[in-house]
């Protein structure tokens, strides 16, 4: 009996279309944090030293935020805080 693999084209489409709901619940912490401190998207992502689309697609869940960027998202922020949030850095890679 032999396996089918899934070809590498249908792969990556299901990559694609598939959302973390991990990536998604960061994003929308994120998102909701950024509008309470009355930030733009692109005065973040320049705090976070990510392009402005970058960390709209991280709000979106649709790209994932780097651990490494943990302290910036803590001085950011201010009220997150750094355990928790690298668990789920973490988790999310």
């Amino acid at each position: 009996m032999s396996r089918s693999k899934t070809p590498p084209k249908e792969l990556d489409t299901v990559k694609r279309v598939f959302k973390s709901p991990v990536m998604q619940a960061l994003g929308l912490v994120l998102q909701r944090m950024r509008k309470f401190l009355v930030l733009s998207s692109d005065e973040v992502a320049a705090k976070l030293g990510l392009g402005g689309s970058s960390y709209r697609m991280v709000e979106a869940g649709s790209a994932v935020l780097q651990p490494g960027k943990a302290v910036l998202v803590i001085k950011t922020f201010e009220r997150i805080e750094l355990d928790p949030l690298c668990k789920i850095m973490v988790a999310i890679q």
